[in-house]
């Protein structure tokens, strides 16, 4: 969590919610690509504190019918108080077809500007958000035409 930092706060990354919900989803046998979260609500931050570790637990509720939800929830290692939730959201069955093939070139060719990533997080520091090298990418953004493309690449 140290290599994102908001307000100078170690927090841990919205994504890591949808990674936890992917794994547990696997580790019951479920193909997470036969799902799609909606209505994602981050509740509160799980940030560092010099109250200790975090134990978080992740429920998931399989649909039933239209939707099912998932809830991480958190609180201090080895407390036994309440949970303090961090993340929900609806959990459906994803119906929607797979995508076609994108062709690339064609749809830069469509967009009228490009951003490099160390712009938007030359921005993202702007406003005390930090991004260290394995929460980082390198690559561009790509706008035009009410569409976003993103040519992106881990930074190691």
């Amino acid at each position: 969590m140290q290599n994102h930092r908001v307000h100078d706060v170690s927090v841990m990354p919205g994504v890591v919610f949808l990674d936890l919900t992917a794994r547990v989803l696997e580790a019951r046998g479920h193909a997470w690509t036969g799902y799609a979260l909606e209505r994602v609500l981050f509740s509160e931050p799980v940030v560092t504190s010099a109250d200790g570790d975090r134990e978080l637990r992740v429920r998931i509720w399989l649909p039933e019918g239209d939707s099912g939800s998932v809830l991480v929830d958190s609180r201090v290692w080895g407390d036994d108080g309440a949970f303090t939730e961090n993340m929900r959201a609806a959990l459906v069955l994803d119906r929607d077809p797979l995508l076609p093939a994108l062709n690339v070139a064609v749809l830069k060719a469509r967009m009228t500007n490009a951003l490099d990533m160390s712009e938007m997080y030359r921005r993202a520091r702007l406003e005390r958000i930090d991004h260290r090298a394995p929460m980082r990418c390198t690559g561009s953004l790509w706008k035009g035409g009410g569409a976003l493309l993103g040519e992106l690449r881990l930074e190691v």
